[in-house]
Formats: C-alpha cells, structure tokens, sequence
C-alpha cells in the first residue's frame, strides 16, 4: 500500500476517534445539565453517594454536576485528546520510517545511498528480541519500534523536530497524492469540526 494510502488510513482512524472524543463530551455535558435542572427543582435523580450510601441531596448534587462538566469532564477530554495527538504524530512517524528506514540515520544520504561522515545515529535493540525476528524487514519494524517507543518518552516538541529533519532530507513529500479533504470521509458526511473548540468551552 502507498505510504499517502497508509496516512490517509491513518488520519481517519484518528479523526474517528476525535468525532468519539467530541460526542461523548456535548453528550455528557448535556446529560450532567440535565441533572442540574432536576436538582434545582428539587425533584430526585437517584445519584448514590458511594461513601455514604444513601441518594445525594438535590443541593449537593448540583454543585457536584457543576463541578463534574466544568473540571472533571473537561480535563478527562482533554487527556483523550492528548493522546489522540501522540498517536497522530508518533503514528506519522512509524508509517514514514517504514517507508523510508534509512531517515532512522541522518547522516545517510539518500541522493548517493552513501553517508556523509563518520558520525552514526545508533539504535539499540535487546539481543533476546533479535533473536525472534526472522528476516530484514522483521528487524526493521523492530528497530522501528524502538525509536517510535523512544519517542514517546520525548516531549511534543520534540516530536515535530524529528518529523521536520526527516522530511527535509526529500525534494518532495510522500503524502503529495493526497488531496484537500471534502466535506466528505469514508462516503460518510462529517461533522463541522470547526465547531469543535466551541463545544468544549
């Protein structure tokens, strides 16, 4: 498969999980909301404190929904979004190394297929884990893993860095097939995501 047809592959499953992240905040805000407005008539939602065991009064229960949409909710999603990024980016990175293994080493030049000075990017992989690797390419999704599991103890930053000084080595990018983005994805129409920024204030 095309290394354009593998980040396209990628970038859906990615924003799948966004649209995810993004529903299950508007739907839990408003679910929260709504047991506000029923703690404010007074009337019972049937919430258990887990400490006491007994149905939270309604004042409590207010406070707590405040505090939940407007903390707990948002922080939880914001972590979920988080972690969609690193998989993005570090998901970017394995997809681009598996296409092009010799960017794992700058130094190599991939106009001549020779490289330029003595210095060498070294990646070390456990000995016990080469063992069970049977063939070339199986050694190069190892070696590949490890730099990608390296990276995830990086800071984001550092991330983009290394995508930048890879892609600088080509005269082109390997994702020029791909084309602007519709209105649609996967024959499916997609939400305004513009919006998506709204939703979470």
């Amino acid at each position: 498969m095309p290394l354009s047809d593998d980040i396209r592959g990628l970038a859906d499953q990615v924003l799948d999980r966004v649209d995810e992240a993004r529903e299950f905040y508007v739907h839990s805000r408003q679910a929260w909301r709504l047991v506000q407005q029923l703690a404010r008539k007074g009337r019972p939602v049937g919430i258990v404190d887990l400490a006491t065991k007994r149905h939270l009064p309604a004042g409590d229960l207010e406070s707590r929904a405040q505090k939940y949409v407007t903390v707990q909710l948002a922080e939880s999603t914001f972590r979920d979004l988080s972690s969609l990024l690193e998989d993005w980016i570090l998901g970017l990175i394995r997809l681009w190394l598996t296409a092009y293994p010799e960017d794992m080493d700058l130094n190599f030049d991939p106009a001549t297929g020779q490289r330029r000075g003595k210095k060498q990017e070294e990646v070390q992989i456990p000995l016990s884990r080469l063992l069970h690797l049977r063939d070339c390419s199986a050694i190069l999704g190892g070696l590949i893993e490890r730099v990608v599991r390296d990276l995830t103890y990086e800071r984001p930053d550092r991330w983009f860095r290394y995508i930048d000084s890879r892609l600088s080595r080509h005269k082109y990018l390997a994702c020029k097939e791909i084309k602007k983005p519709g209105p649609h994805r996967g024959g499916r129409a997609q939400p305004g995501r513009t919006t998506l920024a709204r939703d979470f204030n």
